[in-house]
């Protein structure tokens, strides 16, 4: 609600903050009020990156700390990300090359589930095709973005619109 915005200052309260939106959140909590998170999907549109260079740069600034700042929550969810939605895609064609039925059956369900998941995703919210078939390389992608969020914390030096941030992360949840 606007009245718990304005308690804290407004977004003017969190103007240094790297990862404003959890800083917002954090502070809203602190001061006793309620977050609730809702889907705004029919309210507005909003296209927050031009192209992929400064998709890129803007996901590297965030990735890191909104995970916490944590060398281990990176590990964790690098190592989920690629186990659930890379891993399948390799193992189908390894296992059946080598005749690995079980394995290949396994791998073919998690396959399977991803299609489903990201057809889901690309109807609800107006993706192309080629961004399910893609998913995967996506993936690798993103991990890759949040290696480079986490060079740029831990070196200290996060660049963003023409200014560099220290890393900024408080190690509490929103």
């Amino acid at each position: 609600r606007r009245a718990a915005l304005t308690a804290i200052g407004g977004w003017a309260s969190v103007r240094n903050e790297l990862v404003d939106d959890m800083a917002v959140c954090r502070a809203i909590k602190r001061s006793g009020a309620r977050v609730v998170f809702a889907d705004g999907d029919q309210m507005a549109d909003c296209r927050m990156y031009s192209d992929a260079a400064s998709l890129r740069r803007g996901f590297a600034k965030n990735f890191y700390e909104g995970i916490g700042g944590r060398p281990l929550a990176m590990v964790l969810v690098m190592a989920l990300h690629l186990v659930l939605f890379v891993v399948p895609f390799i193992a189908l064609p390894v296992a059946a090359g080598f005749g690995a039925w079980g394995l290949a059956a396994a791998a073919a369900v998690g396959v399977a589930a991803n299609l489903l998941l990201r057809m889901i995703m690309a109807v609800r919210y107006h993706h192309s095709l080629i961004s399910v078939l893609l998913h995967p390389v996506a993936v690798v992608l993103m991990m890759g973005i949040l290696f480079e969020s986490f060079r740029w914390s831990r070196r200290g030096d996060i660049p963003w619109r023409g200014r560099s941030y220290g890393a900024r992360v408080t190690r509490t949840a929103p």
